[in-house]
């Protein structure tokens, strides 16, 4: 506590003193109140008085429901102590807002301070992962090995095996990459048979897997995907649905927990991206199948509420689809409204531009 120097208090003038006294009542709330005030200015001088730090909850409660400016001035590093674990979520929290380079920037230093973060690593390894398709032919090689470093670092690490079968899909055989090796990491061959003209097969095979097998939103929604390009619109509807349904209620699970760790944020972020891909997907399945349009447009309201501003070629995208669902209704008015958002977010949006010039 600071100790109050009540001595200046004590030397007042005396004559100032005695002319109060014959002039005014005595206000003996008058010292106090000087002193509190005096208390008040010393300390936020020397910064005793200040905003305690947002703590986790804080962030994740806005996260969810889409306030991601207040996401981000809650999660600035001047307002959280310099540690591991708030230097990953940072990053996490960056690179969902479309800030790669601050992202980088933390997980390197995070990795610093602890070289084994495996979470760290598969981070990089994303963004390093994602880098080649801009990089010089020059560069290319250099970063995919780098992201196929990080994706092998733990091998029992999920997400990090899912993006190696990509990796080893795609990538040259030189940099490690090849068919073979992929066959034998991959989980579900969904979506290769599906690649390969086998929708029939890839259909068959979740079906008889999720009879036997836990199953996932993405996988749900893969095969919701499928339902829907073979012409079975109710079956791909209920799938999404079910998609959604399981995705809110883990968001719920995690935020219930009554000690949320960093790991937590980094579920919720996953569940926030699978929930916004998988409102879009609806949506436009809907545009395209032309029913249930009170259900796409409610999808769409939720994917552009949680859909964070730096993604604005899916924000227009998703004003389009509303658009389109407004035509089928013939709500021309609404339509055109939906359509120039869509172009005020991305000029060159081609599907809106079309779409208005058809209405006017």
């Amino acid at each position: 506590m600071i100790a109050l120097p009540l001595s200046p208090l004590k030397k007042l003038d005396e004559h100032k003193i005695n002319r109060d006294r014959h002039s005014k009542p005595d206000h003996p709330v008058r010292p106090l109140f000087l002193a509190a005030f005096w208390i008040i200015s010393v300390s936020i001088c020397v910064g005793v008085v200040s905003a305690d730090p947002p703590d986790l909850e804080s962030v994740v409660e806005r996260f969810v429901v889409g306030n991601y400016e207040e996401v981000k001035r809650l999660s600035d590093p001047v307002n959280e102590p310099h540690t591991v674990d708030i230097q990953y979520v940072r990053a996490r929290l960056a690179l969902f807002l479309g800030d790669s380079g601050s992202a980088v920037e933390e997980l390197q230093g995070l990795l610093q301070l602890d070289p084994s973060h495996a979470d760290a690593h598969y981070r990089l390894g994303v963004i390093y992962g994602e880098r080649p398709e801009k990089a010089s032919f020059l560069r290319k090689p250099t970063l995919a090995r780098n992201a196929r470093k990080a994706f092998e670092l733990d091998p029992r690490h999920f997400p990090a095996r899912r993006s190696l079968i990509e990796f080893a899909l795609h990538a040259p055989g030189i940099l490690g990459g090849g068919e073979k090796k992929a066959m034998v990491l991959a989980d579900s061959l969904a979506s290769f048979l599906d690649r390969q003209g086998r929708r029939g097969e890839a259909i068959n095979f979740l079906e008889t897997h999720f009879r036997s097998h836990s199953t996932s939103p993405l996988a749900i929604l893969t095969l919701a995907r499928l339902h829907f390009l073979e012409g079975r619109h109710s079956e791909a509807l209920q799938g999404t649905d079910v998609a959604i349904s399981a995705l809110d209620d883990s968001v719920q699970a995690v935020l219930a927990d009554s000690t949320l760790r960093n790991a937590d944020v980094d579920r919720l972020i996953r569940f926030q991206s699978r929930r916004i891909r998988t409102l879009l997907t609806k949506g436009s399945f809907v545009a395209d199948a032309e029913v249930e349009s009170n259900q796409g447009l409610e999808a769409l309201e939720r994917f552009l509420a949680l859909t964070p501003p730096n993604l604005r070629s899916n924000l227009a995208h998703g004003h389009y689809l509303t658009g389109r669902i407004y035509e089928g209704l013939d709500r021309p008015k609404a339509a055109r409204r939906a359509y120039r958002t869509a172009l005020k977010l991305n000029k060159s949006h081609k599907p809106s531009r079309t779409a208005l010039n058809a209405l006017e």
